[in-house]
Formats: structure tokens, sequence, C-alpha cells
């Protein structure tokens, strides 16, 4: 089918009603998270958003960790951006331009310098990492909610439970995820960036994406996917047949990659390096002492997204894809390709999945709500059981029980007040 462009706006909210206006305020004063889930019930509404980017706020602020990776068992990416802060306290300001300098010139290493900008003058008005992390949260919760609009506006979203369940897909990349800021920040600006491209054609948003590599160095490779999507996506043919063909060919990813590491500048080449260094691949794919069961789960996880691609492609073929998301559906069935070759690189095949679930779930929410196979994302929480208890887990070893009861009042007082 031949590309034709579309026009799209986001819809209204939904109304305010007095009643639950009051409700959300009260809850919200007595605990964020009660807030929260209370707001679920009506969630296109602006004073739900309101909510919810203000529980994120609050949970960077409740957000803790030690201090570098040595400090505890759990060994999580925020602990090293904790100490990262500490030490940028202690750092002139000439040092850091320094760093800016070597990061510019591509010779350092530096992959990106998006939390260095932002830990360095956040350290210049305090010692406080709660205050970093709530700053932080702001700015994840910012993207998240600019891009969820997109789901929540649908005309097919409703308060079903497999609405809900897609809601979840769409919202993998959850607030925890500050913990590892660079990456999973970009991810939200980078899908952000595609619903802007290939939903509402705004082409100018390209130059947005285009910084993504700032906040992590690896998004250089969402700026290709995205490039190559906005040249080639009219080739479906092509493309369906790379998909069938991806799946028999990513365990050479990882050789192909090496192959090309030294045409690339440095820190591209390092990159490469660690993402396709055997002794990594085998530490990422160790699991830990779980076993197979979690082996298990990331396959079945894998194949469950694939199948719902797959059911798009069917769909497109038959001439029944909804053409008002033809561009964000050519758009996937790219970026699952790239992502099903290199899947033997957990780094980048691995992550990359992720990152492409709010578009997944939107194309799904749009183009098969209500009809017979729908059914299929009933199972969608035993493709993700494993997932979803290390999201619970991840949860708990960084905030308080109290945080579930406590007041905005008594968690600035707790983490800003009294440090």
């Amino acid at each position: 089918m031949a590309y034709s462009k579309i026009s799209y706006e986001l819809g209204s909210w939904s109304e305010e009603r007095r009643g639950d206006l009051a409700t959300k305020i009260v809850l919200f004063f007595i605990s964020p998270l009660l807030a929260l889930i209370y707001s679920l019930r009506r969630l296109n509404t602006r004073s739900s958003y309101i909510v919810i980017f203000l529980f994120c706020c609050f949970f960077g602020l409740a957000f803790s960790v030690p201090s570098g990776k040595d400090a505890s068992s759990f060994g999580y990416d925020g602990q090293v951006y904790r100490k990262k802060f500490e030490e940028f306290h202690e750092m002139e300001y000439f040092e850091f331009q320094q760093r800016f300098s070597e990061y510019i010139s591509f010779d350092s290493g530096r992959k990106d310098f998006f939390f260095d900008v932002v830990a360095f003058y956040t350290s210049r008005i305090t010692e406080n990492y709660h205050l970093l992390f709530a700053l932080l949260a702001s700015v994840f919760a910012f993207f998240m909610l600019r891009t969820l609009r997109y789901f929540t506006q649908n005309e097919n979203f409703d308060h079903s439970l497999i609405t809900f369940l897609l809601l979840y897909l769409f919202t993998f990349n959850q607030i925890f995820n500050i913990n590892g800021i660079r990456f999973w920040l970009a991810a939200w600006i980078a899908i952000y960036c595609v619903f802007k491209i290939f939903k509402e054609g705004h082409y100018r948003y390209v130059f947005l994406l285009t910084l993504t590599p700032f906040v992590h160095g690896s998004y250089w490779l969402a700026v290709i996917i995205t490039a190559v999507a906005l040249v080639l996506r009219k080739y479906e043919r092509l493309w369906v047949l790379l998909f069938l063909a991806s799946f028999g060919v990513s365990y050479f990813a990882s050789d192909f990659l090496n192959s090309i590491q030294n045409l690339l500048p440095y820190y591209l080449s390092r990159s490469i390096d660690v993402y396709t260094n055997s002794d990594y691949i085998e530490l990422r794919n160790s699991w830990d002492g779980v076993g197979i069961f979690r082996v298990l789960f990331e396959d079945g996880r894998y194949i469950f997204i694939n199948v719902m691609v797959a059911l798009f492609i069917f769909h497109s073929r038959k001439n029944k894809l909804n053409i008002a998301s033809r561009d964000l559906y050519l758009f996937t069935l790219i970026w699952m390709t790239v992502v099903n070759f290199t899947m033997s690189i957990p780094s980048l095949g691995g992550r990359y999945i992720i990152v492409l679930y709010p578009v997944v779930s939107y194309l799904w929410l749009d183009n098969f709500k209500g009809r017979s196979y729908s059914m299929l994302i009933i199972f969608l929480p035993f493709a993700f059981a494993y997932q979803i208890y290390s999201q619970a887990i991840k949860y708990s070893n960084v905030l308080d029980i109290q945080f579930i009861f406590s007041s905005p009042f008594y968690l600035i007082y707790k983490n800003v007040l009294n440090v």
C-alpha cells in the first residue's frame, strides 16, 4: 500500500467531576500512592495526569539507595549515580568544563553527558541526592505522560481489563527506572518523538530525537532506525521478509558489529566493544541464580511481542489495519526487525524491544480492541510474570514500607528537611 499522510490531533481531556477531583486532592494529602491508584478509575483527565506527575516526583524524592555499588548487595545503577553526584559536589567548575570538552571531542570514551550536566548543576545548590532524583523523576514523568496521552485519548480507550493490561505494557518503562535514568529517559523521549513523527507527521521532532544520544550514547541506533523508517517505510514487503529472516540470523549480530567497529568514532566503537564482549554477554545471561526460569520468561516475553507484531503484519496484508496508524505500524515493523537481528546482544536487542512496547500497545488498542483474538492480551501477565515480580522487588528495595501511607508533607520532612 502506498504511503499517504494522515492528519491527526490529540483529543480533549475527559470532563472533570467535582467529587472525583475533591477525592483525589484529599487522598493525595494522605498518600500520593493512594491518589495514584484512585486516579486510574478515570485516567483520561487532567487531574489524573497531575496526580501521576506529582506521584513520580515524590517517588524520586523518596528513592533511597546507598552510595556506590559496593555499599549493598543490590548493585543498582542508582547507587552509582548517587556516588557520582556526591563527587560532583566536590568538583570545581573548570574540571567540569574539561570533561565536557573531552565529551564533544569524541576522544574520551564518554558516551553521553546529560546526567553529568544535571548532577553537576544540582550539586551547586544542594548535597541532597533525594532532590536530584526528584528532579530526574520530574523530567522522566513529563515525557512519559506526554506520550501516554496518545493511549488514553484513543477512541478505543476504556477501563476494561484488556485495556489495563495494555496500559501496563505501554508503561512498562516505569518511574523506578530513574534508577538507570540515562537509557530509560532517552527511551521516553525517543518514543514521544516517534508518535509525533509517525502519528502526527510533525517531522521537526527529528531534531529532538537527535538529542537522545546526549542522554544515552546508544541512542544513535534509534536515530538511525528512525531515519531508515522515514526513507524506506514504503517498502513493506521487503521489511516483512527481513522481519521473518531476522529470527534466523540474530546470533551473527555480535560478529557483524565487531567487524565494523574499527570504522566508527571511538566512543561508538567502545560501546560496541562493551555490548558485544563475550564476558559481558555471559554475565548478562547468567541470571544470578534464578536459572532456567528467568530464561524461559525472557524468551516468552520476546515471543509474545513478536506474535503481536506478526498479527499487525497479517492485518496489514489483508488491508484491515487502521490507516491512521499505518505509519506507526511500518515503524514498528522496521524497529522490531532490528531488535530481532540484535537480540543476541542483551544491551541492544534485549533493551530496544522494551523501548518499542508503548507503540505496540497503542497499535493493539487502535486496531484490535474488541476483536476475537484481542483476548491474546489475557496471557500478557503470564508472559511478563518474571518482570512483574522483579519490578515489585525493586520498588521494595528503594522505598521504605511507610511510603504507602506517607503524606507529601512527611516525605518532604524526611527526605529534605531532616537530612
